[in-house]
């Protein structure tokens, strides 16, 4: 595909990270581009689903329609507030179905606030894929760009730090249609993994990275106002003969 040709010439030339447009490119971040520019970039030939950070896993696919498949593009600090918005809703919805406590509402408008978001998208060292249809956000994925460690394990990768889709847009195998993309960047980046963390009570999240090739490889605490929940590590080794 024209992704996978340009990730290819990107990394012939030694830059470590994608961006669809004309501006040159280096350390993750499009420069020449003003803020609309760089969010103008072509979209991607794909789709996109769910999760969260205290896990990756918010929302998993449910059954499948015959839905638009969304666009999809890099994002950039000025989708802060539409990504925050989203963030928020999947955050609270996930963890708070049988109502919101003060101490999850608190962790929710900081984590997911819009100039917390405002930073992520302009950090070199991670990178946003946004889902849209007809310039609505429906979904998006953060991707730490430079190789990690899973909490125990020995051999590093690039971890999904979130993976968000709204709850409306769920069942469209946007979720694993998005993960794809990710393995095929991560294969061209030489990259021999990629992990994430998702919340040990979320078991349809569980159960969904498990059908898509994740292995569960141990526990990881998540705290916040003094508690702590329990996350599991979930990672995905990926075949030696698809990197570069």
């Amino acid at each position: 595909s024209s992704f996978k040709k340009h990730l290819q010439a990107l990394s012939q030339q030694g830059s470590s990270v994608v961006a669809l447009c004309s501006c040159r490119v280096a350390s993750g971040i499009p420069h020449g581009c003003s803020p609309r520019a760089a969010c103008s970039l072509s979209p991607w030939a794909g789709a996109l689903s769910t999760s969260l950070h205290v896990g990756s896993e918010a929302l998993v696919d449910r059954p499948t329609m015959a839905i638009q498949t969304p666009d999809l593009r890099i994002g950039c600090a000025s989708d802060a507030v539409t990504v925050s918005a989203l963030a928020t809703q999947v955050y609270l919805d996930t963890y708070g179905p049988e109502g919101i406590t003060q101490d999850l509402a608190r962790e929710a408008f900081v984590v997911c606030s819009t100039q917390a978001f405002t930073e992520r998208l302009a950090s070199m060292q991670l990178r946003f894929i946004l889902a849209t249809r007809e310039d609505r956000l429906v979904g998006f994925l953060e991707l730490v760009t430079q190789p990690t460690h899973p909490p125990g394990h020995a051999h590093p990768g690039l971890e999904v730090a979130r993976l968000y889709v709204q709850p409306a847009a769920q069942g469209q195998s946007i979720g694993s249609l998005l993960l794809r993309e990710v393995e095929a960047y991560a294969l061209l980046s030489q990259s021999g993994l990629i992990w994430l963390t998702a919340w040990a009570g979320n078991h349809r999240a569980l159960g969904f990275y498990q059908a898509q090739g994740f292995q569960d490889v141990g526990a990881t605490p998540y705290v916040f106002e003094g508690r702590s929940y329990e996350n599991r590590v979930l990672v995905k080794p990926l075949p030696a003969k698809g990197r570069l």
